[in-house]
């Protein structure tokens, strides 16, 4: 694709038309989307060193499709005058996860599962995804996450990534910005702040930072 220029500030320079991932073995995503360019490599690292081998590990098989809810939207982060990382396509909901033998792994039904392979699954390949990207949350973050995954690539200051909602290792080269943990019980709605914070600037979907223009 070229340059997409979409109202105000939205839009993205050179975006790709996205069908599948993966870097050797393409998997088919349900619907095409566009994401830019960095995105599109984080996302084919993350399924290849990520979701493929935990997917082995856990099930003894492959994961053969993706399902996600969106990529590109231009809007503000709910509640906040900020723009959403989606506006610049810059970020991916990801809801599921299609194996071998025709079983699909959701993160709504799956999360919390009485099938403790779906769960340690999805908990793993959002956790990992750290690695790959400078935000992630997950259920455990907030309401607003319940169904979804979200990766992105915001600039966060000094290196920090922001990732809430399973469990992951710290990644190398950056720091992390909070462990995910599950605060569904503690949350009630789409705004959170983190633990002994009052706030600063918005992450996505409500989640506070420090104050990053300040330092």
């Amino acid at each position: 694709m070229g340059e997409y220029d979409g109202p105000g500030a939205c839009g993205a320079d050179r975006p790709f038309k996205v069908s599948a991932v993966g870097r050797h073995q393409k998997v088919p995503l349900n619907k095409s989307t566009d994401l830019n360019c960095p995105m599109v490599a984080a996302v084919d690292d993350w399924l290849e060193r990520t979701v493929q081998p935990v997917a082995q590990a856990m099930f003894g098989q492959p994961v053969i499709g993706v399902e996600h809810m969106g990529t590109y939207s231009c809007r503000n982060i709910a509640g906040h005058r900020q723009m959403s990382e989606h506006a610049y396509m810059n970020a991916i909901d990801v809801s599921g996860f299609r194996l071998a033998d025709g079983r699909t792994v959701r993160v709504k039904s799956g999360w919390r599962s009485a099938d403790a392979s779906e769960a340690n699954f999805l908990r793993a390949v959002g956790g990992a995804a750290c690695e790959q990207f400078t935000t992630v949350l997950g259920p455990g973050a907030d309401a607003a996450h319940q169904d979804h995954l979200h990766f992105d690539l915001a600039r966060h200051s000094k290196g920090r990534r922001v990732c809430r909602g399973g469990d992951e290792p710290v990644p190398d080269g950056g720091r992390m910005f909070s462990f995910f943990k599950d605060r569904s019980v503690e949350t009630t709605g789409s705004i959170g702040t983190r633990d002994g914070d009052a706030g600063g600037g918005a992450l996505e979907d409500g989640w506070y930072a420090e104050d990053e223009a300040a330092e």
